[in-house]
């Protein structure tokens, strides 16, 4: 069953997420298959892609688990756990470094555990000055 969905314009891809430990990767021009990545635990609640620099994507779910992936390969990154409760909720908060360098980018992450939490993974470095 469909819990949620991403899509990448310039990659023409639709990402569908399940109640099984599948994540399906769709043509969406003609919505054949791609590609499929199985996951270790069923169930994701969410998903978002950075915008940055659209070479990442997160996957949150049921098993209070966070996962990053790679938009060009989809291969697991890594996986952070930190929520006791199902994360709901996932957004790459996109800003600028304090030191006039490049951009930050933060993933926050809402769970039923009523905490949110702040992530700062394979952010762009910022120049130092």
């Amino acid at each position: 069953m469909p819990t949620c969905l991403g899509h990448h314009a310039q990659r023409n891809e639709l990402l569908l997420g399940t109640s099984c430990e599948t994540l399906y990767i769709f043509n969406v021009d003609d919505l054949t298959e791609l590609k499929s990545v199985v996951l270790t635990n069923p169930g994701l609640n969410v998903m978002a892609l950075r915008l940055s620099d659209l070479r990442l994507y997160a996957t949150a779910g049921w098993d209070h688990r966070i996962r990053f992936f790679s938009v060009r390969t989809h291969k697991k990154l890594c996986v952070l756990q930190l929520h006791d409760g199902p994360v709901n909720s996932l957004v790459f908060i996109m800003g600028q470094s304090g030191g006039g360098g490049g951009g930050v980018g933060l993933l926050a992450a809402g769970g039923s555990d009523s905490l949110i939490s702040l992530w700062d993974l394979y952010s762009q470095p910022s120049q130092q000055q």
